[in-house]
């Protein structure tokens, strides 16, 4: 079976990569040809050309971003930086026209979010351990409220107790009172009440 793809990058013209090695890969059935020609060797307009095979020869996909539905694959011309140069490049890309990454990109693209991933959990960690700060602070105030309610019963037990040797003490001074009464009205006085 001979492969869905072929990809040629120019470098000169004396590769015939648009003549004779187009022909081959159409007579072994090479479903997609991409011409990559960065240096507009072959084509002074054209950096990426796609071609479909449809009945034994290739014809130019025109539709942008060009999509080659049976391998569901596209592919782009991207002007940017790549392996630290500056130029026109041929790049991979969904049906959409996004830009699929290299491996490079992919790379740096999962380091940030380990990054990300490692700072958050430090941020979890440190939450935790003010979640953790916050408990023992609160259990602290609990004992301390139990406390004071403590000491607040015994107040209160205190202040009954004091109030019910009042009540006692101004008993005994009434009695007292009555009797000293009754005394002075058994020796003819009359008390002024």
């Amino acid at each position: 079976k001979p492969p869905e793809l072929v990809v040629e990058i120019v470098s000169n013209k004396i590769g015939k990569e648009d003549d004779l090695k187009m022909k081959i890969y159409a007579s072994m059935g090479v479903t997609y040809y991409i011409l990559v020609d960065p240096y507009l060797k072959l084509d002074k307009k054209e950096r990426l050309k796609v071609y479909v095979l449809r009945e034994g020869r290739y014809e130019l996909i025109t539709s942008q971003p060009i999509f080659m539905e049976e391998i569901n694959l596209g592919v782009m011309l991207w002007h940017g930086i790549f392996e630290g140069k500056q130029s026109h490049w041929a790049r991979w890309c969904s049906k959409d026209g996004h830009l699929l990454s290299t491996g490079v990109e992919t790379k740096a693209v999962l380091s940030h979010k380990i990054e990300e991933q490692e700072v958050l959990l430090v941020e979890k960690d440190t939450l935790l351990v003010e979640k953790d700060t916050l408990l023992v602070e609160k259990d602290t105030l609990l004992v301390e409220k139990d406390t004071l309610l403590v000491e607040k019963d015994t107040l209160l037990e205190e202040k009954q107790k004091m109030f019910e040797e009042q009540k006692i003490l101004v008993e005994i001074e009434k009695q007292r009172v009555e009797k000293l009464i009754a005394q002075l009205k058994a020796m003819g006085l009359t008390p002024i009440e």
